[in-house]
């Protein structure tokens, strides 16, 4: 199966309550046996692979988030991190929860409502990204247009991350995929059954 082809996302289930739960899991259900499908390695190999292994993977940091002064839940301390620019957490699950987070924070505080804008700050075109290309492949993964707009509860945050996760950290990132259903659980109750919260600062 090419690349073109394992991209293409089949909703079949849709719901005029976007936050009914038996939909939401049906939608994810869908996606992510669509992105089972066989892909070549070669083809999404993710960022700062080493000896086969992304950078992504290998810090427990799916998304690749910076290092900065964010006191995240799991992460790894200064003195202890081994890379020197990029987040590095306990488990898989710490990291699909920073990146849940950060992007629940980018909408709320910063206004990026959209795939193309959260792609957009997340990965611009001024740090030598693909950004538009990178904001084609996820709005094809799941299925949404870029300009299409989310609130900071919107359960289609999950699979934005599941398709992200595998442009960041290439297609080995599926093995750890139960991990970012654990941390939307963890999430969830924070996001998609409360009201909107107000902008945070320093978020962890």
């Amino acid at each position: 199966m090419g690349r073109a082809e394992a991209f293409v996302v089949l909703l079949t289930t849709r719901s005029s309550n976007l936050y009914d739960r038996s939909a939401e899991r049906d939608m994810t259900r869908g996606i992510r046996n669509t992105w089972l499908s066989p892909v070549g390695k070669t083809e999404l190999k993710g960022k700062g692979t080493l000896s086969g292994i992304t950078r992504g993977i290998r810090n427990n940091n799916p998304l690749n988030i910076r290092y900065a002064c964010n006191n995240w839940l799991g992460k790894i301390t200064k003195a202890n991190k081994k890379d020197p620019s990029f987040e590095e957490f306990e488990t898989m699950r710490h990291g699909f929860r920073a990146a849940l987070l950060l992007i629940q924070n980018y909408i709320i505080k910063y206004g990026c409502n959209t795939i193309s804008k959260i792609i957009t700050r997340w990965a611009p075109p001024t740090d030598n990204n693909r950004t538009a290309k990178y904001i084609a492949d996820v709005c094809k993964m799941v299925n949404m247009g870029g300009q299409e707009v989310l609130s900071n509860h919107d359960p289609r945050l999950q699979e934005i991350v599941r398709a992200m996760s595998l442009i960041e950290s290439g297609t080995d990132i599926r093995d750890y995929w139960s991990a970012l259903d654990v941390a939307w659980e963890e999430f969830k109750p924070k996001s998609v059954y409360q009201k909107e919260r107000k902008p945070v600062g320093r978020i962890k």
